[in-house]
């Protein structure tokens, strides 16, 4: 029993040939909403807590029947927290990041499409934060700045793991980094 010659088959491909590495494609999680609730309602409480806090100060009851009536559940109150939530969902549903060889892509599209895209050369500074609402809903975000005639920066919120993001860009970022980069398109 003889083998079938294996001269046809294709050598494996050198290392400068291999396939390009497939990166990061994610979607924010749905606790960046939540966050922006939070942050909304804290808002509307400290606006609707400093009447009280101005009739408390001043012994006047005009001013503490002034801050009951001002405080009292109203569209003033309840329009921009449920905005606050709702308005944040919608724009998370819809937005994507990619993150590639070519670069930092951030798609939108609720009524109209927003596509940016941040090559890796042009990226200058890298940034990972939580406040604290974010660390009690366990979520983070990136913060991606390029420079340039149209230097933009790329916010990636809530992300669950911001560590495989901040890691994976920031290892392009060293591998994209030259001197020459700095100037070229430019």
């Amino acid at each position: 029993m003889t083998t079938a010659p294996t001269a046809w088959l294709p050598a494996a491909a050198p290392a400068w040939e291999a396939a390009p590495e497939p990166g990061l494609s994610l979607r924010p999680s749905l606790r960046a909403a939540a966050s922006v609730f939070a942050k909304v309602v804290a808002f509307v409480g400290f606006v609707l807590a400093v009447p009280f806090l101005v009739a408390l100060l001043s012994g006047s009851d005009v001013a503490f029947l002034g801050a009951i009536l001002l405080a009292e559940p109203s569209l003033f109150a309840v329009v921009p927290a449920i905005a606050g939530l709702v308005l944040p969902a919608v724009r998370l549903l819809a937005t994507r990041y990619d993150l590639d060889g070519d670069g930092v892509r951030v798609r939108s599209s609720i009524i109209a499409r927003s596509d940016q895209l941040v090559p890796w050369d042009k990226v200058t500074l890298l940034m990972q934060h939580r406040s604290i609402v974010d660390r009690v809903l366990g979520i983070a975000s990136v913060t991606i700045v390029s420079y340039g005639v149209k230097g933009a920066t790329l916010h990636l919120v809530g992300l669950r793991d911001p560590t495989p993001v901040r890691d994976y860009a920031a290892r392009k970022m060293r591998e994209s980094a030259s001197v020459a980069s700095l100037f070229a398109n430019d």
